[in-house]
């Protein structure tokens, strides 16, 4: 069975804008952290420009947000753990994925 999935690239670059406008970081900015130039990244944003798997997951990771959502709109399903993780810093998230991978290999170790 193929299927064949349409990618807009105009709506994507909008969710894309829209996320980094959302977390504050400019265009310059997101450009840098993802290795590509400022005027891809426009390009990118613009719908004009097309980009690679890599690419876009390295969006999604900066913008804490999910390919789902960039390449298709489809929205997370906000538990109230999810509206919590929203509301913290980066760093606090680093932490808590942190504590989960500690508390992840203690329930494996406990399991054996």
């Amino acid at each position: 069975m193929n299927t064949k999935i349409e990618i807009d690239k105009k709506l994507i670059g909008m969710r894309i804008a829209n996320s980094r406008n959302k977390a504050g970081i400019t265009q310059d900015c997101l450009a840098r952290q993802i290795g590509i130039s400022s005027k891809h990244m426009s390009q990118i944003e613009r719908g004009i420009s097309g980009f690679a798997v890599g690419t876009i997951i390295e969006i999604a990771k900066q913008l804490n947000v999910s390919i789902d959502y960039l390449l298709l709109g489809k929205e997370p399903q906000c538990t109230p753990l999810n509206i919590d993780l929203n509301s913290i810093t980066p760093m606090q998230r680093h932490y808590v994925e942190e504590l989960i991978r500690v508390f992840i290999n203690y329930c494996d170790n406990c399991s054996e």
